[in-house]
């Protein structure tokens, strides 16, 4: 027996007849059958049920009509991103640019918000060392990598992110920010050495180093590169200051009289970025970023603004001495401005990553578009720091 099968496609419209669709179309399934093939037989339901089903499948919900044509692939597009909701995203939408101050031909862009948060809790190292409230003693065998602090006092305190502890067997600086909760128990935190060739205990114990280091060598601690690539750049700086220095200090360098002198000139200059309401600054040498620092307290801000700001100056080595700028310096201004926008817009898309925090509250990693890091605590930024990324170059 011969079969012809015609399975009525799901597209076809209700008017379409089964002779003219076999006549508009070449047969669908064609095969001999004959009463002792009953798989054959079988196959030939199974055809006509998927056809079945398949016209099923094509009507609308709720409705009887059918779709006249063959519609594409749909895809569905990706909604649009959603801004960014996290606490340093807050922060930087926030923000208001304010205009450059300058010192030689090092420029600082202050950042304002109009209500800045007042936290009330946090103290600096300088404050709770002053008071005695902090421990400070080598981890365990005096490992370079580590120092054990205990905060005794009723506050948090704030260890920012390359300011230098002076004592033990060598100084050191802080490798992240850390931040200390009341009446701690020994946490270890990250360090940094500052002072190559010595490794002998001192007499005096731990106390702040009440500076600094400056943010190309911030920069380095916060993308973990190694001991000797720091030290390296200390050796550089010193040499470019003609800074000597029997065992490799950083403190040697920010001690010389010629340059304390300078970066007072600096912190002078630099006074009108500290407002009531300045919460961060960016600071750029020629038209390259230097630093951006940005804290949600501007009491925390205004505490710590002195050693910023002498940071920054310690890391421009060709300052005036008169402290005035050249023509080239007033050319950067306006175009300085943009590129700390940008720098900002950068932030808000960078890839945010959490790294581990031995204190309160919770680091996130920056990176891609901007690099850097920032301490979360109490859903607020502690302190913020970040860079452009190396592969962005401004001419």
């Amino acid at each position: 027996m011969h079969c012809v099968v015609l399975v009525r496609p799901p597209f076809a419209s209700r008017q379409d007849s089964w002779e003219q669709f076999a006549v508009a179309q070449r047969p669908i399934y064609h095969m001999d059958v004959f009463p002792n093939r009953v798989l054959q037989v079988g196959a030939i339901g199974l055809l006509l049920l998927s056809g079945t089903v398949g016209r099923a499948a094509y009507v609308e919900s709720g409705s009887a009509t059918v779709r006249d044509e063959i519609e594409p692939r749909m895809v569905a597009p990706r909604p649009p991103l959603r801004p960014r909701d996290d606490a340093v995203s807050r922060l930087v939408r926030s923000l208001r640019v304010g205009e450059a101050v300058h010192s030689g031909p090092l420029l600082v862009f202050p950042l304002y918000v109009d209500r800045g948060t007042r936290s009330g809790v946090i103290r600096t190292m300088d404050e709770a060392l002053g008071r005695g409230r902090l421990d400070i003693r080598e981890a365990g065998s005096a490992r370079v990598p580590r120092l054990e602090v205990r905060n005794r006092d009723r506050n948090y305190v704030f260890l920012m992110s390359g300011e230098v502890i002076a004592g033990g067997k060598q100084n050191r600086m802080v490798q992240h920010d850390v931040l200390l909760p009341p009446r701690s128990e020994v946490i270890r935190v990250p360090v940094y050495c500052v002072e190559r060739d010595r490794w002998t205990d001192s007499a005096a114990p731990f106390k702040a180093g009440r500076v600094l280091v400056y943010p190309a060598l911030r920069r380095k601690a916060a993308s973990a590169e190694s001991q000797e690539s720091i030290w390296q750049s200390i050796d550089r700086c010193r040499r470019d200051a003609r800074v000597k220095s029997s065992t490799g200090d950083y403190l040697d360098l920010t001690s010389s009289p010629a340059l304390v002198s300078r970066l007072d000139r600096v912190a002078r200059l630099l006074d009108p970025v500290l407002t009531r309401r300045s919460v961060g600054a960016v600071a750029m040498i020629g038209n390259q970023v230097a630093a951006c620092d940005i804290f949600s307290d501007p009491q925390l801000f205004a505490r710590l603004w002195p050693k910023i700001c002498r940071s920054y100056g310690t890391q421009v080595g060709g300052t005036r001495a008169d402290g005035r700028h050249d023509d080239a310096t007033r050319r950067w201004s306006p175009r300085g401005r943009d590129i700390v926008r940008r720098l900002l817009d950068r932030a808000l898309t960078a890839r945010r990553e959490d790294a581990h925090t031995p204190g309160a509250g919770y680091r996130l990693r920056l990176s891609g578009s901007a690099e850097g890091g920032a301490l979360i605590w109490n859903d607020q930024v502690v302190h913020a720091s970040f860079w452009p990324s190396r592969a962005w170059k401004v001419n």
